[in-house]
């Protein structure tokens, strides 16, 4: 799964450099249109000059294509690697707390790193409300907020 997460975003990597590539040759290529070629009368044409300085100025930034679609895939990719590594880091962490002392526990690193997941996974419900993955983390971390208390209290 690993390897086909790292493919897609070496995908959308080239996308997204394709996408900038598109950006930049429109910016490069916008043609000012000349007013001053087609309107005759001078007080006119001081008038159009202005109007399109001070146009200019306001607009300083070049129209060009928004890629929608590629920045909601690639945000898509992102929460959906996010939620990949986050589920094998808290079984990892997870294995690491109960193969551990309990003398050797850290209180403060282990609120930590559930403070950690528990903001990541605010952000995985929000990004992807319909995945199956989302609510089995947050059982897994919830259970071990539920046994951080009992041995804190009990």
């Amino acid at each position: 799964m690993e390897l086909a997460m790292e493919d897609c975003k070496e995908i959308l990597t080239d996308y997204v450099d394709k996408a900038a590539k598109f950006n930049k040759y429109q910016r490069q290529l916008k043609v000012k249109y000349n007013y001053s070629a087609v309107i005759t009368k001078p007080e006119f044409r001081t008038l159009c000059l202005l109007k399109l300085i001070v146009n200019d100025s306001m607009n300083s930034q070049l129209d060009v294509t928004n890629y929608d679609a590629l920045d909601h895939l690639i945000f898509q990719v992102r929460l959906r690697h996010q939620l990949w590594e986050s589920m094998h880091n808290w079984d990892v962490q997870r294995d690491v707390w109960e193969n551990a002392s309990f003398a050797k526990l850290d209180d403060e690193d282990m609120t930590k790193e559930v403070v950690k997941y528990v903001k990541s996974i605010h952000q995985l419900e929000k990004g992807l409300p319909s995945n199956e993955v989302v609510p089995i983390l947050k059982a897994k971390v919830e259970a071990m907020k539920i046994q951080a208390r009992k041995s804190a209290f009990g």
